[in-house]
């Protein structure tokens, strides 16, 4: 599919799709866990001095990938290209993925590589669902990537590309783990 073909069926659909190299993905519904979780990350990104965005908005990554992200942050002035009256944002600081079975993959490489390709995109954090885990990603000044995993709810996030700290037991309100 080409790029304006990928848009007209945004237009007209309240279904959210995801575009990647000329494939169109049907994003499904997300469990319980997924919801209560990206809506928690939503909610403490609120609490920083930059703009939040939960998932209802698109973000292009390059001219051949455009994701739904679980949230996003903009520190500054979004700067938004639209067509055919879908917005899509360009410039995102921090993006938030939950990792789900059937998408974890795709995040973890062929995503984070897109996004990478975003002159703004600082920081990535990959929470994981079935246990109290953050993956998170951001570059230094030199351009270089680091990662760090943040493990337990008596743990923090501290965010590297924004003045914020998300305190991991807030960050899984209302999850429940399942106990082996």
């Amino acid at each position: 599919f080409t790029v304006e073909e990928y848009f007209t069926l945004v237009a007209m659909s309240q279904e959210k799709r995801e575009y990647s190299h000329g494939h169109i993905y049907a994003m499904s519904g997300g469990s319980y866990h997924h919801s209560k979780i990206s809506g928690n990350a939503f909610a403490l990104l609120l609490r920083t001095d930059c703009e939040a965005s939960n998932s209802d908005l698109l973000v292009k990554a390059t001219e051949a990938d455009y994701f739904y992200p679980d949230a996003s942050l903009v520190c500054g002035e979004p700067i938004l290209v639209k067509k055919q009256g879908v917005d899509a944002l360009t410039n995102p600081t921090l993006i938030v993925e939950v990792l789900s079975p059937s998408t974890k993959d795709f995040d973890v490489s062929d995503k984070f590589d897109a996004y990478q390709q975003i002159p703004s995109f600082r920081e990535y954090l990959l929470i994981f669902q079935d246990k109290a885990r953050v993956q998170q990603h951001f570059k230094d000044d030199n351009g270089w990537w680091t990662r760090i995993d943040i493990i337990g709810l008596g743990s923090q996030v501290h965010l590297r590309s924004v003045n914020g700290t998300l305190n991991m037991k807030d960050l899984y309100k209302y999850v429940v783990f399942e106990t082996e």
